[in-house]
């Protein structure tokens, strides 16, 4: 996966945990004491090769900034490729874009001057051990625009509330995407 350039997109979810997150983002909550969410992501896409990662911090970069540092527990602290970190884009003088299309765009010229040809984006509140170079070599091999990875779950009762969702049909084929 030395070809993929990491992006960890740190969203504002915070509103789903009250006080935890008064002060810090999600991905920045506690895990066992001395981690945080966000170091499972960089972990995960580190160990399956990625040597370049980029960080959209979100509002409430002051934790993560005190906590990642300049990448050196992963090995990013480095001249060529390593830990980028990306503010948050202001749209006006009320608040913050919402959306990912706008951080994306807002460092474009990240993504164009990269020598790594794919994008391996990534939601760091989610805590899962993939062997990226599995999906990646999946990806390769139906010469697919994206991949997706996932995991299917049944939710008859309607436990997951607002989750992102996909529903499918019989056959796997996505049917509709929803919250």
């Amino acid at each position: 996966m030395d070809r993929c350039i990491g992006v960890i997109n740190g969203r504002n979810n915070e509103n789903k945990f009250g006080g935890l997150c008064k002060h810090r983002s999600v991905y920045m909550l506690p895990f066992a004491a001395r981690y945080r969410l966000v170091d499972f992501t960089i972990s995960n896409m580190v160990n399956n090769g990625i040597r370049s990662v980029a960080l959209y911090t979100g509002k409430k970069m002051r934790s993560t900034m005190d906590h990642i540092g300049n990448g050196n527990p992963w090995d990013l602290n480095r001249r060529i490729n390593g830990l980028f970190l990306f503010p948050p884009i202001l749209e006006n003088d009320y608040g913050f874009y919402t959306g990912d299309i706008h951080q994306f765009h807002s460092t474009e010229t990240f993504f164009e001057h990269a020598k790594e040809k794919y994008v391996f984006v990534c939601n760091p509140e989610i805590l899962a051990k993939v062997d990226l170079n599995d999906a990646f070599k999946y990806f390769l091999e139906t010469d697919a625009d994206f991949t997706l990875i996932y995991k299917k779950q049944e939710d008859a009762k309607g436990d997951f509330i607002n989750n992102d969702k996909m529903i499918l049909d019989k056959d796997g084929n996505l049917k509709s995407m929803e919250t």
